[in-house]
Formats: C-alpha cells, sequence, structure tokens
C-alpha cells in the first residue's frame, strides 16, 4: 500500500503540520495584515512596483510545491493562499474554512493541496483553479494536521480529538480512524514508502502505525513535554519528533530506539522537517529562530532568525536548496538553504511591509533588501501603527540612490528631511499612506516615482513594566510584541515575582481593562490565549 516513493523528503508529507494551541491563540491578537510591493517584469524589462494584501494576521504553515515554483501559506485569518514563487504574485486564495487555517500541503505532482482546519474539517483544493475538490468530515475535534501519502491517493489527518484518521483522496471516504493517543494529535507523517504512520501527541509519546491496517506497531518515548511535530526521514529508516521540552529527538523506525537528542532552542520546537538528501535537520521554533542541524551528529550548523515573532513552520523545497518558514507575526521567510542568505521575504503587519527578493529566486529587488544597506533590517509593525515622533523610516526610491535615504528619524515637530523635497510631514501617518506623499512629493522632479517606506525601529510606542522584572521601566514596541515576549524584553521575572498573579492594565474607550496573565500556564501551553499582543500604552503589572 502506498509505494510509490515521492521525489521530495519524507518530511514533506508534514512540513505543514498544524500550528501549536500557542501559536494559535496569536488569534487573539492584533490582526497582522500583509502587504508585498513586488517587482514583476514589464513588458519593457522595468520592474513595476504593485501591492498586494495576503494574510491579516500571523502565518501557520508553510509549503512549496514539489518542484519549488510555488508556495503555500496558511493563516489564522481562516485563509490560504499560493503564490508564485519567483514573481511574488499571488495566484490563488483557498477560502471555504470558516476558522483558523492550521496546515496546508502539496500532494506529489502539484496538482492538489490540502487544508486542515480548526472548523473540524479537511478540504482538498485544485491547485489551479483553487476550487474545493473534497470536504473531510468526521473529526470530532480541530483538524490541526494534515499528511498525503507518498502516492497522493489517500490523506491522513491528526485531530485535537485524540485521533487520526485515513482518508481516501478520491472519494473522501475515511478508511481507518487511529486512537490510542491520551492526548491531542499534533503532527502526523507517512513513511516514504507509504507503509506506515506516524503520529505526534500532547501525551508525550509518538506512535508509529501500520498505514494498511491501522495497527499500532510501536510507542516512542522520551520528551518531557507535550509533542507538536514529526517527520520521517528520506529514506524512512529515521523519525524525528519535536517538542515542548525544547529538544528534538530522532528515533529508528525499526526498533524504536532512541538515536539522537538535539538542543539547543530557547523555547517550544513547533515543527521540524528533514531536508530531501536526510543529512540535515530543520527545526522552527516559539524562541523565533530556524536552526539547521546535522541530522547525524547533532552539531548545530546555522541559526536562522524570523525576525517575526515565534516560527511556526518550516519546509524545504524539493531540491534541498531553499529552506521556507512561516512565523506568527505574518511574515514568511525563504533562505538559500546551504548558505543561510535570505532570498526571499513576504513581510508586512501593516502597511510599512516588502517583499525582497534576491536574484537567485528569479525576480528583481523591489526596494531594499532586508539587512542590506546601512542599519538594522526593517521591523513588523502592529495593525493600525502610525508613524510617531522618534520613529526611525528608510526611505528607497527605485533606481534613484539620490533620493533615497537608508535611515531617517522623525523630528518633535511631526517632520522628516529627505533629499530634492526637502521637509515633509510625517506624523500621524501609516507608512502606505507615507508612500502615496511622497510619490505625489517626488513625481514633481522624478518621472514616475516608485517609493517604498519600512519602518527600521520604533521608539514612539512603549509599553510599561512594574514591579517583579528586572528591568522596571518602558520597552519600546519596535515590533509586534506578546506579553511573554514584553517580560522578556524587561529582563525576565525576579526570584520573587508572583507569576500566577500577572495582569495588564489597558485603556480603551476611556476605560481601564485589567487582563489576567498567569505566567506558568501560558509556559506550559495551557491557556496560551492569555498571551495577548501588547498595544501602546499598556502596563504590565508584576506582583511580589
Amino acid at each position: 500500500m502506498f509505494r510509490d516513493r515521492i521525489p521530495r523528503s519524507g518530511a514533506a508529507t508534514i512540513l505543514a503540520a498544524a500550528l501549536s494551541l500557542t501559536s494559535l491563540a496569536a488569534a487573539h491578537q492584533a490582526p497582522t495584515p500583509w502587504r508585498m510591493a513586488v517587482a514583476p517584469m514589464a513588458a519593457k524589462g522595468r520592474p513595476e512596483s504593485t501591492n498586494l494584501t495576503a494574510h491579516s494576521t500571523g502565518l501557520t504553515s508553510i509549503d512549496f510545491s514539489p518542484d519549488a515554483s510555488r508556495i503555500a501559506v496558511a493563516s489564522l485569518d481562516n485563509e490560504a493562499t499560493v503564490w508564485d514563487a519567483s514573481a511574488g504574485r499571488k495566484l490563488l486564495t483557498l477560502s471555504g474554512h470558516y476558522a483558523r487555517v492550521a496546515a496546508v500541503t502539496w500532494n506529489r505532482d502539484g496538482k492538489r493541496l490540502a487544508t486542515a482546519s480548526w472548523d473540524g474539517t479537511a478540504r482538498l483544493w485544485d491547485a489551479s483553479s483553487g476550487q474545493v475538490v473534497l470536504t473531510l468530515s468526521g473529526h470530532a475535534g480541530a483538524v490541526v494536521a494534515i499528511a498525503f501519502s507518498p502516492d497522493g491517493t489517500h490523506l491522513a489527518t491528526a485531530s485535537s480529538d485524540r485521533t487520526a484518521k485515513v482518508w481516501d483522496a478520491a472519494s473522501g471516504k475515511n478508511l481507518l480512524t487511529l486512537a490510542g493517543h491520551a492526548g491531542a494529535v499534533y503532527g502526523v507523517a507517512f513513511s516514504p514508502d507509504g507503509t506506515r504512520l506516524a503520529t505526534a501527541s500532547w501525551d508525550k509519546t509518538a506512535k508509529i502505525w501500520d498505514a494498511a491496517d491501522g495497527k499500532e506497531l510501536l510507542t516512542l518515548q522520551g520528551h518531557a513535554e507535550r509533542l507538536h511535530s514529526i517527520a520521517f526521514s528520506p529514506e524512512g529508516k529515521r523519525l524525528a519528533t519535536g517538542s515542548l521540552d525544547r529538544t528534538a529527538i530522532l528515533w529508528e523506525v525499526m526498533s524504536g530506539r532512541k538515536l539522537l537528542s538535539i538542543s539547543g532552542h530557547g523555547a517550544a520546537i513547533w515543527k521540524l522537517a528533514f531536508s530531501p538528501d536526510g543529512r540535515q535537520l530543520a527545526t522552527a521554533s516559539e524562541d523565533g529562530t530556524v536552526k539547521l542541524w546535522d541530522a547525524g551528529s547533532g552539531k548545530l550548523l546555522q541559526s536562522l532568525s524570523g525576525n517575526s515573532g515565534a516560527v511556526t513552520d518550516v519546509a524545504f523545497g524539493s531540491d534541498g536548496k531553499w529552506l521556507g518558514a512561516a512565523t506568527r507575526g505574518g511574515m514568511a521567510k525563504v533562505w538559500d538553504a546551504h548558505s543561510g542568505n535570505e532570498v526571499l521575504t513576504l513581510s508586512g503587519a501593516g502597511a510599512a511591509a516588502a517583499i525582497t527578493r534576491n536574484e537567485s529566486l528569479g525576480g528583481k529587488k523591489a526596494g531594499p533588501a532586508a539587512g542590506s544597506g546601512s542599519g538594522p533590517a526593517s521591523v513588523s509593525v502592529r495593525a493600525g501603527y502610525r508613524i510617531g515622533a522618534g520613529d526611525v523610516l528608510q526611505v528607497h526610491v527605485w533606481k534613484e540612490a539620490e533620493a533615497s535615504v537608508p535611515e531617517v528619524v522623525v523630528r518633535s515637530d511631526g517632520k522628516i528631511t529627505l533629499p530634492i523635497i526637502k521637509e515633509v510631514e510625517v506624523l500621524g501617518l501609516t507608512p502606505a499612506e507615507l508612500e502615496k506623499v511622497l510619490t505625489e512629493k517626488f513625481g514633481h522632479f522624478i518621472n514616475a516615482p516608485e517609493v517604498t517606506v519600512l519602518m527600521k525601529k520604533i521608539n514612539s510606542e512603549k509599553v510599561y513594566l512594574v514591579g517583579g522584572v528586572k528591568n522596571e521601566g518602558p520597552v519600546s514596541l519596535s515590533s509586534t510584541m506578546t506579553v511573554l515576549q514584553a517580560l522578556a524584553e524587561a529582563g525576565g521575572l525576579t526570584d520573587y515575582a508572583k507569576k500566577k498573579n500577572i495582569y495588564i492594565l489597558r485603556t480603551e474607550n476611556q476605560k481601564q481593562l485589567r487582563l489576567p496573565f498567569n505566567y506558568e500556564e501560558v509556559i506550559r501551553g495551557e491557556r496560551t490565549e492569555q498571551n495577548v499582543t501588547v498595544l501602546p500604552g499598556d502596563t504590565i503589572v508584576v506582583p511580589q
């Protein structure tokens, strides 16, 4: 059964496994819309600037098509989208789920996509038209992970109802229900030959099953906390699991013997994936990084930053050249897996967003590359952000170096000074509004200017921490930030902090709200909806 080998990594079947409960709590945070300034080639060869709106909240999943020409991403806004990887052009929007889309994945020939959702269903889509082919219903809880069999004839789903199911991909018939875990099942993967299924659960175990009859073959125990991801190596002899305990473990499939334990992340590992040659393992973490490890020795090879909060998913392209990641902050990134160079960034969280493309992915650059030039890379901003005094901007005018500035600080009078057009009032504008203003002003001197505004640093918005933190006082909201991240920025809690009694004071509609935050629960992955996005003016109180 399912014996045709897929030319991609066996891990590809779970590259779009579901976002953890902690990650999904980001749905309670302020929306994080994408806006992409891309540069497809116009008829005369000059890049024409295009603004595209993608998802309005954080990302949960990412996967490359088998030929790596398209990228699918899923989001907390109940949709998944498909993008041309070389042109940065949105090809499809997959709409139909009525709750968060937790996972998206391609089949082996790139003609079908599958999504898993918190609405309790999985859906199969035509990858050309974006039309729904099948809706799979039968789970009693959220469907949080999905995987195609290597030959594409079957689908496996995992659910918070503590089961995994196998479905016929042509008819939608439920063929098997795998029951045996004592907790929610958050990861599912087919072996490369299709004969086995593996599941990862909140009960701190992984299980290996016979894919033909659903018989439980092995139970793998070794993690200290809940498991959220699982992946077979391409040759099918090894299995990798990722956990809230901040470790990944490699297992021998036939015996269940632990081969290797990998540690180095500062927080939970949400997703992992083998490179197509099986030599490397990529891990995505709550700590905001993707790490590449030698899958034989466990040696850390590279650490890559998502720069947009927790990294919720990670995926290799089919040839192993590209490594993609999705983040809770609404940013997707693609790196050269060998050099670690960033080649594509879909960044946003507000109007000051850009797609940065390296020519190695086949496109032209539109605007400055993240991390290029002087000064720090651009930062994400919360929805509703408006420019304030002290904020640092980057203004890029395409092919007009004399008009561009790598950094400019908003003065106390709300103005900035730019070449050619001199003083400009920017206070209270969104970055998108400022782009329109600058386009008009530069238009008096430059023919058809193409202006991109990026935020380099946000100093005008602050939250305040008092009580049992190591560094009391204001913290700048340089990007979208949760309560947990704000506490980390303040140096963490003191030994005398009452971790269960923390609260946030927030003023809304001239009324002061008190939002409870139980640090111990959130760290354990429980009631993570408390870990809200902090807003300017919030005060986090830590009793002692």
